[in-house]
C-alpha cells in the first residue's frame, strides 16, 4: 500500500504551528535574557560599590567626584572618581599605566595628555566589563576626533546632587550635598542621613553607535552624562537632558530610545542628567552602605531627591 505523503496545507498548517510556537516563545526567552543581565548588571554595581568601600578604607573618604582648579569647571587635571578607583577593581595594572601627574594635554586634561591615550594599549582604551551593564547594548569606547584617541565608557555613574552642575560646584542655595563633590572626598561620617538611606551609584546608558559626538558614558570625562548625574528629574525621566554645547547634535536627542538630550550652557553650569537603564521601569543604584537597590521610574520625586543627598535630614528610607 502506497505510503500517504503530506499535502501543501498540512505542511503549511505545520509551519504555521511552529510560527506561533515562537512568537509565544520569543518573548519569554527575552525576558529570561533580561533578567540574567539585570542581575549581572546589580552585580557589577555591587561591585563598584565595595571598591568605594575599599577605597574609604584605605585613605578614610570616597574620591572625589571630579578634580578641577578651585571654582573652575573643566581644569586641570579634570579627573574623574572611575579612575581612581581602579586599583580597588583589581584593576592596579590599568591604574599604574595612568600618570595623573602628567601635564595638561589638549583641553586643560590630564587624559588626553599623550603619554596617557596614545601608544599600542593605551588605559584609556580598556573597557571593564565590571563597569558595564549587559543590558545596554551601546559602544563600550568612544573615539574622540579632537584627541583621536580612545575612551572606555561604563554604565554607572555617582550622583552629585539634585540640581546642575554648576550649582553643584558652587554649592548653591537649594543644592543638596551628594556623595559626589568637585574636589571633595567625602567621608562616611559626614552621610548623616544614614548610608542605608543614601544613594551613591545609579545606572547612566553609554549612549549609540555610530556618531563621534556621543559622549554619554564615557567615565575618563569630567562632564556630566558621563559619569555624573543628578536627582533633579525622576530615574528614565522624559524630560531632557541638558548637556555640554556639541554633545547633543539633533541626530543625539533619541527620546523614543531612552536618550533625549538638549544643549546646555557652554560653561556648563546648568548641565544635569537622569538615571536611565534599559531594564525597563526603574534603575539599580547602590547605596552608601555598599547595599543595592533596584528604584522604579515610580518613585516620589521628593523621596528620590532626599534619597540623593547625604546630610539633607529627609524622612526618607527604602524597604
Amino acid at each position: 500500500m502506497p505510503r500517504r505523503a503530506f499535502t501543501l496545507v498540512e505542511l503549511l498548517v505545520v509551519i504555521a504551528i511552529i510560527a506561533v510556537l515562537i512568537a509565544l516563545l520569543l518573548p519569554a526567552i527575552q525576558r529570561v535574557r533580561e533578567s540574567a543581565s539585570r542581575t549581572s548588571c546589580s552585580n557589577n554595581i555591587k561591585q563598584v560599590a565595595l571598591a568605594l568601600h575599599a577605597h574609604h578604607d584605605a585613605k578614610r573618604r570616597f574620591p572625589a567626584g571630579i578634580l578641577n582648579k578651585p571654582g573652575q569647571l573643566f581644569t586641570y587635571p579634570r579627573t574623574t572618581w572611575t579612575v581612581h578607583l581602579f586599583p580597588y577593581l583589581e584593576q592596579k595594572v590599568i591604574f599604574d599605566l595612568t600618570d595623573l601627574s602628567a601635564s595638561a594635554g589638549p583641553g586643560d586634561a590630564v587624559w588626553t595628555n599623550p603619554a596617557n591615550c596614545k601608544g599600542a594599549s593605551p588605559a584609556t582604551q580598556q573597557a571593564l566589563a565590571v563597569l558595564l551593564c549587559p543590558s545596554d547594548s551601546g559602544p563600550k569606547t568612544h573615539y574622540h576626533p579632537d584627541i583621536q584617541a580612545n575612551y572606555s565608557r561604563g554604565n554607572y555613574a555617582g550622583f552629585f546632587g539634585n540640581m546642575t552642575a554648576g550649582a553643584a560646584a558652587r554649592n548653591s542655595l537649594g543644592h543638596l550635598a551628594a556623595v559626589f563633590r568637585t574636589n571633595v572626598g567625602v567621608k562616611l561620617t559626614q552621610i548623616t542621613d544614614g548610608s542605608r538611606n543614601t544613594m551613591m551609584l545609579g545606572e547612566t546608558l553609554r549612549g549609540v553607535d555610530g556618531n563621534d559626538r556621543e559622549y554619554r558614558g564615557v567615565f575618563w570625562y569630567d562632564h556630566v552624562g558621563t559619569n555624573q548625574i543628578f536627582t533633579t528629574n525622576l530615574p528614565n525621566s522624559n524630560s531632557a537632558d541638558v548637556l555640554f554645547p556639541g554633545w547633543c547634535p539633533q541626530d543625539l536627542n533619541l527620546p523614543k530610545q531612552n536618550l533625549p538630550c538638549s544643549a546646555g550652557a557652554s560653561d556648563g553650569s546648568n548641565n544635569t542628567a537622569a538615571s536611565r537603564s534599559r531594564h525597563g521601569g526603574g534603575v539599580n543604584t547602590a547605596m552608601a552602605d555598599g547595599s543595592v537597590q533596584y528604584i522604579t521610574d515610580s518613585i516620589d520625586l521628593t523621596v528620590w531627591r532626599g534619597l540623593g543627598s547625604i546630610n539633607g535630614n529627609e524622612l526618607v528610607s527604602l524597604p
